[in-house]
């Protein structure tokens, strides 16, 4: 169900809350995704970051195992952004070498920062990355250096064991990300 109003004074409306206490019938076999206009923001923010991101290099979705959305013999990566990653609160991307090697991972989380958050996407994350990729980067749309960074630190110490290279940052354009691209 896709769910879009152009309200400029709240473009960016959830509708979910208001629709908690709407029951499907039991009958219904049918899976139901909901997209409204904070999911679509969402969405427009992820794919403009990577493409910020990416520059010339190539980027993917990567398809984590939901139940039944990816077999054992399918890709676990492509161009497109499976239905069942389209609602999900967390979306992972790929950026490729020029030669077609994984470059590194970015996880994009549609949650407030917090110490617990954080940690448990790191965990996600380098459950996902298997030994494969290097570095990892976690986007959050409230992350500040200057007010998460210390929690940022503290998170990623319960990983000390781990080599990957693990970064924060807010995929919410401003001159705080603008300033962090430009020294990567």
């Amino acid at each position: 169900m896709i769910w879009l109003h152009n309200d400029e004074k709240d473009i960016e409306h959830n509708i979910k809350p208001s629709l908690s206490n709407i029951q499907l019938e039991q009958s219904n076999n049918v899976p139901v995704y909901l997209i409204d206009n904070a999911r679509a923001s969402f969405l427009l923010k992820v794919v403009d970051d990577l493409k910020l991101r990416s520059l010339d290099k190539k980027i993917e979705f990567f398809y984590p195992q939901l139940g039944t959305s990816v077999g054992v013999n399918e890709e676990r990566t492509g161009k497109v952004i499976p239905l069942e990653l389209i609602v999900a609160d967390i979306i992972p991307g790929i950026i490729r070498n020029s030669d077609g090697g994984v470059h590194e991972l970015v996880i994009y989380a549609n949650q407030s920062f917090s110490l617990d958050a954080y940690k448990k996407l790191i965990a996600y994350s380098l459950q996902f990355a298997t030994g494969l990729v290097s570095i990892i980067k976690i986007a959050m749309p409230d992350y500040n250096p200057a007010h998460h960074g210390n929690d940022a630190i503290q998170a990623r110490l319960a990983f000390n064991s781990r080599t990957e290279t693990i970064t924060p940052f807010s995929f919410e354009r401003s001159i705080l990300n603008f300033l962090d691209r430009e020294t990567e």
